[in-house]
């Protein structure tokens, strides 16, 4: 079955809110998502990474796999694992708590996602699936009162919780806040080759929650829908689930191009097509309002 007549955002908003009432929508956030709050993009925290290294810079345009590659020199150069996840923490933090409490109201897709997620008869999100290692949006939350179990290594143990927050690559909490670092950072591609595979658990978890629930993608690239590390376990609950819904919806702030829509509709993945990035965190609201009248 072609979804295709879902790319219309107003179409998709009746899915996207009815999946929100009936407790069945998940959320996966990317880079953009944690550079709207003020963090460095991908390219950029590898870039800080080398610069504090004294390595050389790298220019725009890369590859994931040279991205990956760029980090590995910066973990080789570092050598001691725990002093490179102390700096990959000195990067990633530029800014105090308290600097970021100030601007706290200005990143309105940090509001619209908790809006997403607070508690509520319309329904509500649950479980969030993060690419980032950074504790912002756990920060967040904890600061209006939500309980959450934050997940960055398997296996895990269910909690009775408001949000249960996944870092499949990894976590690296602000220096201000309480929590460990996870024990394995995926930033390399050592880690990454490592990481990969049909058996992994971490597939197996992604596999699971993709194939029960209907995802909502944000602040991800197309670069990472094409990646090795989530095209694959798209492609498995593609087949699992066939024509009878699709997959989930992909946000993106700005047209795209063709080819890359149409590979994404071959994989029940809707792309979604706003005017700007700044109008993600409308819509995301408007799910909510839309949910609540239902």
């Amino acid at each position: 079955m072609s979804f295709e007549y879902l790319t219309n955002k107003r179409m998709a908003l009746d899915v996207l809110s009815g999946s929100l009432k009936d407790g069945g929508l998940i959320i996966f956030i990317g880079a953009g998502a944690s550079k709207d709050m003020g963090l460095p993009s991908w390219f950029e925290l590898v870039n800080a990474l080398r610069k504090h290294q004294g390595l050389v810079e790298l220019t725009g345009g890369k590859t994931a796999t040279e991205l990956h590659m760029a980090a590995d020199e910066v973990r080789d150069e570092v050598g001691d694992e725990m002093q490179f996840k102390k700096i990959l923490q000195e990067v990633l933090y530029e800014f105090q708590l308290e600097d970021f409490v100030k601007k706290v109201y200005d990143y309105k897709l940090l509001i619209s996602l908790s809006a997403l997620l607070m508690g509520s008869t319309r329904g509500r999100v649950t479980k969030v699936f993060t690419f980032n290692f950074d504790s912002m949006l756990q920060w967040y939350l904890s600061v209006f009162g939500f309980t959450l179990n934050v997940v960055s290594a398997l296996p895990y143990k269910e909690k009775s919780v408001d949000v249960t927050i996944f870092h499949p690559h990894g976590y690296v909490p602000h220096p201000e806040i309480s929590h460990q670092f996870s024990r394995e950072i995926i930033l390399g591609l050592e880690e990454m080759d490592k990481r990969l595979g049909l058996g992994h658990p971490w597939f197996e978890v992604l596999k699971v929650n993709l194939r029960s629930n209907l995802a909502i993608f944000i602040g991800l690239s197309e670069d990472t829908f094409f990646d090795r590390a989530l095209s694959p376990v798209v492609s498995d609950v593609v087949n699992h689930v066939g024509g009878e819904r699709p997959v989930g919806f992909w946000l993106f702030g700005g047209d795209k191009d063709e080819a890359v829509k149409k590979a994404m509709l071959r994989k029940n993945v809707i792309p979604i097509t706003l005017d700007s990035y700044d109008e993600i965190p409308e819509y995301l609201l408007e799910i909510c309002q839309k949910a609540s009248k239902m």
